[in-house]
Protein backbone atom coordinates (compact mmCIF):
# COMPACT_ATOMS: atom_id res chain seq x y z
CA UNK A 1 0.00 0.00 0.00
CA UNK A 2 1.33 3.42 -0.90
CA UNK A 3 2.36 5.74 1.86
CA UNK A 4 -0.37 8.39 2.20
CA UNK A 5 2.09 11.24 2.60
CA UNK A 6 4.24 10.65 -0.44
CA UNK A 7 4.40 13.31 -3.20
CA UNK A 8 1.63 13.54 -5.75
CA UNK A 9 2.32 13.39 -9.47
CA UNK A 10 1.42 16.77 -11.02
CA UNK A 11 -0.57 16.42 -14.21
CA UNK A 12 1.73 19.05 -15.70
CA UNK A 13 4.35 16.27 -15.80
CA UNK A 14 3.00 15.47 -19.24
CA UNK A 15 4.24 18.88 -20.37
CA UNK A 16 7.97 18.88 -19.53
CA UNK A 17 10.14 21.73 -20.83
CA UNK A 18 12.65 20.84 -23.55
CA UNK A 19 16.40 20.95 -22.86
CA UNK A 20 18.45 23.97 -23.96
CA UNK A 21 18.72 24.41 -27.72
CA UNK A 22 22.17 22.85 -27.88
CA UNK A 23 24.75 23.10 -30.63
CA UNK A 24 23.35 24.44 -33.93
CA UNK A 25 23.34 21.84 -36.66
CA UNK A 26 23.97 18.89 -34.35
CA UNK A 27 21.43 16.17 -35.24
CA UNK A 28 21.98 14.30 -31.99
CA UNK A 29 22.39 10.55 -31.70
CA UNK A 30 19.09 9.23 -33.08
CA UNK A 31 18.05 9.38 -36.75
CA UNK A 32 16.05 12.48 -37.60
CA UNK A 33 12.38 12.43 -38.69
CA UNK A 34 12.05 8.66 -38.76
CA UNK A 35 9.50 6.39 -37.07
CA UNK A 36 11.32 6.52 -33.71
CA UNK A 37 11.07 10.30 -33.64
CA UNK A 38 7.41 10.13 -34.67
CA UNK A 39 6.45 7.73 -31.86
CA UNK A 40 8.63 9.24 -29.11
CA UNK A 41 7.40 12.79 -29.78
CA UNK A 42 3.80 11.88 -28.90
CA UNK A 43 2.76 12.74 -25.35
CA UNK A 44 0.34 9.81 -25.47
CA UNK A 45 3.30 7.42 -25.44
CA UNK A 46 3.24 8.05 -21.68
CA UNK A 47 0.15 5.85 -21.57
CA UNK A 48 2.48 2.88 -21.79
CA UNK A 49 4.81 3.98 -18.98
CA UNK A 50 3.41 1.80 -16.21
CA UNK A 51 3.03 -1.23 -18.49
CA UNK A 52 6.66 -0.92 -19.60
CA UNK A 53 7.91 -0.68 -16.02
CA UNK A 54 5.85 -3.69 -14.96
CA UNK A 55 7.29 -5.68 -17.87
CA UNK A 56 10.76 -4.70 -16.67
CA UNK A 57 10.22 -5.77 -13.07
CA UNK A 58 8.56 -9.02 -14.13
CA UNK A 59 12.20 -10.05 -14.55
CA UNK A 60 13.19 -11.07 -11.01
CA UNK A 61 16.65 -9.49 -11.09
CA UNK A 62 15.31 -6.17 -12.37
CA UNK A 63 12.71 -6.30 -9.60
CA UNK A 64 15.39 -6.99 -7.00
CA UNK A 65 17.44 -4.01 -8.17
CA UNK A 66 14.44 -1.70 -8.21
CA UNK A 67 13.25 -2.80 -4.77
CA UNK A 68 16.69 -2.53 -3.21
CA UNK A 69 17.97 0.66 -4.75
CA UNK A 70 15.13 2.65 -6.28
CA UNK A 71 12.78 5.37 -5.11
CA UNK A 72 9.63 3.79 -6.57
CA UNK A 73 8.03 3.04 -3.21
CA UNK A 74 8.65 6.51 -1.76
CA UNK A 75 8.14 8.55 -4.90
CA UNK A 76 7.25 6.61 -8.05
CA UNK A 77 6.28 9.85 -9.78
CA UNK A 78 9.80 11.26 -9.56
CA UNK A 79 11.23 8.03 -10.92
CA UNK A 80 8.82 7.97 -13.85
CA UNK A 81 9.63 11.58 -14.71
CA UNK A 82 13.36 10.88 -14.58
CA UNK A 83 12.96 8.02 -17.04
CA UNK A 84 10.88 10.19 -19.36
CA UNK A 85 13.47 12.98 -19.26
CA UNK A 86 16.25 10.55 -20.20
CA UNK A 87 14.29 9.12 -23.13
CA UNK A 88 13.36 12.53 -24.52
CA UNK A 89 16.85 14.00 -24.13
CA UNK A 90 18.51 11.09 -25.91
CA UNK A 91 15.91 11.13 -28.69
CA UNK A 92 15.87 14.88 -29.31
CA UNK A 93 18.85 16.47 -27.56
CA UNK A 94 22.15 17.25 -29.23
CA UNK A 95 25.05 14.81 -28.98
CA UNK A 96 26.51 16.31 -25.80
CA UNK A 97 23.12 16.40 -24.07
CA UNK A 98 22.42 12.77 -24.95
CA UNK A 99 25.79 11.57 -23.70
CA UNK A 100 25.50 13.65 -20.53
CA UNK A 101 22.18 12.07 -19.54
CA UNK A 102 23.54 8.62 -20.37
CA UNK A 103 26.55 9.25 -18.10
CA UNK A 104 24.27 10.42 -15.31
CA UNK A 105 22.05 7.37 -15.53
CA UNK A 106 25.09 5.12 -15.89
CA UNK A 107 26.58 6.52 -12.68
CA UNK A 108 23.32 5.80 -10.88
CA UNK A 109 23.22 2.25 -12.27
CA UNK A 110 26.83 1.59 -11.26
CA UNK A 111 25.72 1.65 -7.61
CA UNK A 112 22.90 -0.84 -8.17
CA UNK A 113 24.18 -4.29 -7.33
CA UNK A 114 23.32 -6.94 -4.76
CA UNK A 115 21.69 -10.32 -4.30
CA UNK A 116 18.05 -11.14 -4.84
CA UNK A 117 15.84 -12.79 -2.20
CA UNK A 118 16.49 -16.07 -4.03
CA UNK A 119 20.26 -15.62 -3.62
CA UNK A 120 21.02 -14.64 -7.22
CA UNK A 121 23.55 -11.81 -7.71
CA UNK A 122 22.45 -8.87 -9.85
CA UNK A 123 23.86 -5.60 -11.14
CA UNK A 124 22.09 -2.92 -13.15
CA UNK A 125 24.93 -2.81 -15.68
CA UNK A 126 24.47 -6.48 -16.57
CA UNK A 127 24.08 -6.38 -20.38
CA UNK A 128 21.32 -8.99 -20.29
CA UNK A 129 19.26 -6.84 -17.92
CA UNK A 130 20.00 -3.74 -20.03
CA UNK A 131 18.80 -5.68 -23.06
CA UNK A 132 15.54 -6.60 -21.36
CA UNK A 133 14.80 -3.08 -20.12
CA UNK A 134 15.52 -1.64 -23.55
CA UNK A 135 13.30 -4.25 -25.18
CA UNK A 136 10.33 -3.38 -22.96
CA UNK A 137 10.55 0.25 -24.05
CA UNK A 138 10.79 -0.68 -27.73
CA UNK A 139 7.83 -3.06 -27.72
CA UNK A 140 5.60 -0.98 -25.46
CA UNK A 141 6.23 2.10 -27.59
CA UNK A 142 5.13 0.21 -30.68
CA UNK A 143 2.02 -1.13 -28.97
CA UNK A 144 0.94 2.29 -27.69
CA UNK A 145 1.58 3.80 -31.13
CA UNK A 146 -0.64 1.21 -32.79
CA UNK A 147 -3.42 0.80 -30.27
CA UNK A 148 -3.72 4.23 -28.66
CA UNK A 149 -2.13 6.82 -30.97
CA UNK A 150 -3.07 5.37 -34.34
CA UNK A 151 0.44 5.46 -35.84
CA UNK A 152 0.47 2.46 -38.15
CA UNK A 153 3.92 1.12 -38.98
CA UNK A 154 4.25 -1.37 -41.80
CA UNK A 155 6.99 -4.03 -41.75
CA UNK A 156 9.63 -1.74 -43.26
CA UNK A 157 8.83 1.15 -40.89
CA UNK A 158 8.84 -1.20 -37.89
CA UNK A 159 12.27 -2.41 -38.97
CA UNK A 160 13.45 1.21 -39.18
CA UNK A 161 11.97 1.98 -35.77
CA UNK A 162 13.87 -0.93 -34.22
CA UNK A 163 17.15 0.11 -35.79
CA UNK A 164 16.61 3.74 -34.81
CA UNK A 165 16.40 2.70 -31.15
CA UNK A 166 19.94 1.29 -31.30
CA UNK A 167 21.72 4.51 -30.20
CA UNK A 168 19.55 4.60 -27.08
CA UNK A 169 20.34 0.95 -26.37
CA UNK A 170 24.08 1.40 -26.87
CA UNK A 171 24.19 4.37 -24.50
CA UNK A 172 22.64 2.21 -21.77
CA UNK A 173 24.88 -0.79 -22.14
CA UNK A 174 23.06 -3.06 -24.60
CA UNK A 175 25.60 -5.12 -26.52
CA UNK A 176 26.12 -4.44 -30.21
CA UNK A 177 25.37 -8.06 -31.08
CA UNK A 178 21.94 -7.72 -29.45
CA UNK A 179 21.14 -4.59 -31.45
CA UNK A 180 22.56 -5.68 -34.81
CA UNK A 181 19.67 -8.00 -35.62
CA UNK A 182 16.49 -7.60 -37.62
CA UNK A 183 13.22 -6.85 -35.86
CA UNK A 184 11.88 -10.38 -36.28
CA UNK A 185 14.89 -11.88 -34.47
CA UNK A 186 14.67 -9.31 -31.71
CA UNK A 187 10.92 -9.79 -31.28
CA UNK A 188 11.23 -13.57 -31.16
CA UNK A 189 13.76 -13.27 -28.33
CA UNK A 190 11.52 -10.77 -26.55
CA UNK A 191 8.47 -13.05 -26.69
CA UNK A 192 10.43 -16.08 -25.48
CA UNK A 193 11.88 -14.10 -22.58
CA UNK A 194 8.57 -12.48 -21.66
CA UNK A 195 6.61 -15.71 -21.77
CA UNK A 196 9.12 -17.37 -19.44
CA UNK A 197 8.68 -14.78 -16.69
CA UNK A 198 6.58 -15.25 -13.57
CA UNK A 199 5.64 -12.25 -11.45
CA UNK A 200 7.07 -12.67 -7.97
CA UNK A 201 6.24 -10.97 -4.67
CA UNK A 202 8.90 -8.28 -5.13
CA UNK A 203 7.47 -7.29 -8.51
CA UNK A 204 3.92 -7.30 -7.13
CA UNK A 205 5.00 -4.93 -4.37
CA UNK A 206 6.52 -2.54 -6.89
CA UNK A 207 3.33 -2.73 -8.95
CA UNK A 208 1.22 -1.90 -5.91
CA UNK A 209 3.22 1.29 -5.40
CA UNK A 210 3.05 2.30 -9.06
CA UNK A 211 -0.67 1.62 -9.38
CA UNK A 212 -1.40 3.62 -6.24
CA UNK A 213 0.16 6.81 -7.61
CA UNK A 214 -1.70 9.96 -6.55
CA UNK A 215 -2.04 12.99 -8.78
CA UNK A 216 -2.37 16.73 -8.32
CA UNK A 217 -5.17 17.65 -8.91
CA UNK A 218 -6.68 14.31 -7.92
CA UNK A 219 -7.88 12.07 -10.75
CA UNK A 220 -8.72 8.34 -10.70
CA UNK A 221 -5.26 7.38 -11.95
CA UNK A 222 -5.32 3.89 -10.43
CA UNK A 223 -8.27 2.52 -12.41
CA UNK A 224 -6.96 4.13 -15.60
CA UNK A 225 -3.51 2.61 -15.12
CA UNK A 226 -5.01 -0.82 -14.46
CA UNK A 227 -7.05 -0.55 -17.64
CA UNK A 228 -3.93 0.37 -19.62
CA UNK A 229 -1.88 -2.45 -18.10
CA UNK A 230 -4.69 -4.91 -18.85
CA UNK A 231 -4.73 -3.72 -22.46
CA UNK A 232 -0.97 -3.59 -23.11
CA UNK A 233 0.36 -6.61 -21.21
CA UNK A 234 -0.33 -10.25 -22.04
CA UNK A 235 -3.38 -11.46 -20.06
CA UNK A 236 -1.37 -13.79 -17.81
CA UNK A 237 1.16 -11.15 -16.76
CA UNK A 238 -1.54 -8.49 -16.36
CA UNK A 239 -3.48 -10.83 -14.08
CA UNK A 240 -0.37 -11.65 -12.03
CA UNK A 241 0.06 -7.91 -11.45
CA UNK A 242 -3.57 -7.60 -10.30
CA UNK A 243 -4.77 -6.04 -13.57
CA UNK A 244 -6.63 -8.91 -15.20
CA UNK A 245 -8.29 -7.95 -18.51
CA UNK A 246 -11.84 -8.18 -17.22
CA UNK A 247 -14.74 -7.53 -19.60
CA UNK A 248 -15.20 -4.08 -18.05
CA UNK A 249 -11.53 -3.18 -18.58
CA UNK A 250 -11.59 -4.50 -22.14
CA UNK A 251 -14.66 -2.40 -22.95
CA UNK A 252 -13.14 0.69 -21.35
CA UNK A 253 -9.88 0.24 -23.25
CA UNK A 254 -11.69 -0.29 -26.54
CA UNK A 255 -13.79 2.85 -26.19
CA UNK A 256 -11.00 5.03 -24.82
CA UNK A 257 -8.40 3.96 -27.38
CA UNK A 258 -10.86 4.60 -30.21
CA UNK A 259 -11.38 8.11 -28.86
CA UNK A 260 -7.65 8.81 -28.59
CA UNK A 261 -6.96 7.52 -32.11
CA UNK A 262 -9.71 9.74 -33.47
CA UNK A 263 -9.00 12.80 -31.35
CA UNK A 264 -5.21 13.07 -31.24
CA UNK A 265 -4.80 13.99 -34.95
CA UNK A 266 -7.17 16.91 -34.39
CA UNK A 267 -4.94 18.51 -31.74
CA UNK A 268 -2.27 21.06 -32.62
CA UNK A 269 1.25 19.68 -32.42
CA UNK A 270 2.04 21.93 -29.45
CA UNK A 271 -0.53 20.01 -27.40
CA UNK A 272 -0.20 16.56 -28.92
CA UNK A 273 3.61 16.35 -28.93
CA UNK A 274 6.43 17.04 -26.54
CA UNK A 275 8.22 20.31 -27.44
CA UNK A 276 11.53 18.47 -27.65
CA UNK A 277 11.07 17.54 -31.32
CA UNK A 278 10.34 21.14 -32.34
CA UNK A 279 13.41 22.25 -30.38
CA UNK A 280 15.52 19.64 -32.18
CA UNK A 281 14.21 20.72 -35.57
CA UNK A 282 15.12 24.33 -34.81
CA UNK A 283 18.61 23.34 -33.65
CA UNK A 284 19.27 21.28 -36.79
CA UNK A 285 17.89 23.98 -39.10
CA UNK A 286 20.13 26.58 -37.44
CA UNK A 287 23.17 24.75 -38.73
CA UNK A 288 22.01 23.97 -42.24
CA UNK A 289 24.61 24.86 -44.78
CA UNK A 290 27.52 24.42 -42.38
CA UNK A 291 27.10 20.73 -41.53
CA UNK A 292 27.13 19.03 -38.15
CA UNK A 293 29.94 19.94 -35.74
CA UNK A 294 31.81 16.63 -36.20
CA UNK A 295 32.41 17.35 -39.87
CA UNK A 296 30.29 14.54 -41.28
CA UNK A 297 27.60 15.15 -43.86
CA UNK A 298 23.89 15.18 -43.11
CA UNK A 299 23.40 12.07 -45.25
CA UNK A 300 26.04 10.18 -43.27
CA UNK A 301 24.15 11.01 -40.08
CA UNK A 302 20.85 9.83 -41.53
CA UNK A 303 19.31 13.31 -41.64
CA UNK A 304 18.74 13.63 -45.36
CA UNK A 305 17.59 10.04 -45.73
CA UNK A 306 14.98 10.32 -43.02
CA UNK A 307 13.69 13.65 -44.23
CA UNK A 308 13.12 12.15 -47.68
CA UNK A 309 11.48 8.88 -46.76
CA UNK A 310 8.41 9.09 -44.59
CA UNK A 311 6.71 6.18 -46.36
CA UNK A 312 5.61 3.28 -44.25
CA UNK A 313 4.21 5.03 -41.22
CA UNK A 314 1.02 7.03 -41.19
CA UNK A 315 -1.39 8.47 -38.68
Amino acid sequence: MAAPGRPRLPLTAGFPPPPPVGRPGDPGVTPVEGPYWAVTAERAVLLGGTAAILLQVAHPLVAAGVAGHSSYALDPARRLLGTMDAVLTIAFGDTDQAHAVARRVGAQHARVRGTSAEGVPYRAQDPELARWVHATLVVTGLEVARRWIGLRLDDAARERYWRETAPFGRLFGVRARDLDTDFATFHDWFLRTRDGLVVGPTARGIAADLLAVRTRPPVPAGPVQRMLVADLLPPRLAAEFGCAPTPARRRAAGVTSALTRAGLPLLPESLRCFPHRARARSRIAAGEGSGPPDGTTPTANGVAEHRRSGAGWTS
